[in-house]
């Protein structure tokens, strides 16, 4: 009796201590209110109500980790997520809207039934990024959107059609940047209608080459060190168009893309676009995004980051399934799915199922492997359905025989 009293109260003074501690998280979090054109300052009220003299005007320079941003409609510039991790506490900038927007303190229903937008370029950003995530356990989410309803998203993030020119655009642009060499985790991007210029002739110099070249430009684009792999990163219910790749992700692992529409990327003279794009990862889920009006290639993957940083083969073990490959622009795609470059060791052991492909010309096919080292690595491709498609192949003509196994394709 007396060593099981002792047991009861040893679980309730772990409950209590259990209790205090999540009671403390919360009580230290808190919700500020962004206005477009209000007159508040952290400094000065912490942006604590959405009443025009106490809410702020932008997203302050540093955020708190734990708290909330709820952000109204309007305009703003672009922003950087900088601010040093602390344990898993989140940064969560969130669009609010009438049935989510924390306070009702000075609350005006006109501000949540529209988009919050963010625009590049703003005053002395060389960055070429309008919205930067270079820290982990961040939330960006636009709370509303979804399909082809541009106007439908929370959060709408846009270069002018009218940019490229300036001397900040000397090699490329982003509309969302996940980027840290040192690998970011837990980061989530929702919600948000990512708009670029279409191809740009921003004719720049390079410093090893004195060539000139028109720029790449990327809609959600990440990049880590193949070392420190970026890895949990949710990309979901995103809008992208007008990219040369609408997402593009280098050297991640252990992430998902998923629920997005992806629509005319664009391609010119020197550089290929496709809608969404692979280099170096591990272990990607794709599914259930629409790949629409795709230039060149829907679903591509490359090997130049992994092969340049010593890894011995592009993309591993990425899942592509649920998703529609739909239209295309002019004659026809390199590949509608597969290899875009490097002969060799580009996509091992990979899953491509329960896809739908409508109305587009596969030229290599509509999953396209390449060379394979070994074939123990290969891929699979199983209940795909494919309607109007000119060259639907899948057996990796003219390349790596036995590279792909492929069944129960329609």
């Amino acid at each position: 009796m007396k060593r099981k009293r002792i047991l009861n109260q040893t679980g309730v003074i772990f409950a209590t201590c259990l209790f205090i501690l999540i009671s403390s998280q919360i009580a230290n979090a808190a919700n500020q209110y962004i206005l477009d054109g209000a007159s508040g300052t952290y400094t000065t009220t912490q942006c604590d109500s959405w009443a025009t003299n106490r809410a702020c005007d932008s997203l302050p320079s540093s955020l708190v980790r734990g708290d909330t941003y709820y952000i109204a409609d309007g305009n703003y510039p672009g922003y950087t997520l900088d601010d040093a991790v602390d344990g898993t506490k989140v940064i969560t900038i969130k669009k609010a809207t009438a049935i989510d927007h924390g306070t009702d303190v000075g609350w005006n229903s006109a501000y949540g039934d529209g988009q919050a937008i963010f625009q590049y370029p703003t005053a002395g950003d060389v960055s070429r990024r309008t919205i930067q995530i270079t820290v982990s356990f961040v939330t960006w989410d636009g709370v509303t959107g979804s399909g082809s309803d541009v106007n439908s998203y929370g959060f709408k993030v846009v270069i002018p059609s009218d940019f490229g020119t300036d001397s900040n655009s000397a090699r490329g642009y982003y509309g969302i940047a996940i980027y840290s060499l040192s690998g970011l985790t837990n980061v989530i991007v929702k919600h948000t209608a990512v708009i670029g210029p279409g191809y740009k002739a921003c004719l720049a110099k390079t410093a090893e080459s004195g060539l000139t070249f028109n720029c790449a430009n990327d809609g959600i684009w990440g990049k880590s060190a193949m070392s420190t792999r970026s890895s949990n990163v949710e990309i979901a219910n995103n809008y992208a168009s007008s990219w040369v790749n609408n997402f593009n992700l280098y050297g991640f692992a252990d992430s998902s893309i998923h629920d997005n529409y992806f629509t005319s990327n664009t391609s010119g003279t020197y550089i290929h676009g496709q809608n969404g794009n692979l280099d170096g990862t591990d272990n990607i889920s794709v599914y259930n995004n629409v790949f629409h009006n795709s230039n060149i290639y829907a679903m591509a993957f490359h090997g130049a980051y992994s092969f340049a940083g010593g890894y011995p083969y592009g993309n591993r073990n990425t899942k592509f399934y649920n998703n529609i490959i739909n239209g295309m622009q002019g004659t026809y795609m390199s590949a509608c799915v597969g290899l875009a470059s490097y002969e060799a060791d580009v996509i091992w052991s990979s899953h491509f199922h329960n896809n739908t492909y409508l109305n587009v010309q596969c030229n290599s096919g509509a999953v396209y492997m390449g060379n394979l080292t070994d074939v123990a690595n290969k891929s699979y491709a199983y209940n795909n359905l494919i309607y109007n498609v000119a060259y639907p192949r899948m057996d990796n003509a003219g390349k790596t025989a036995g590279a792909i196994d492929h069944d129960n394709n329609a």
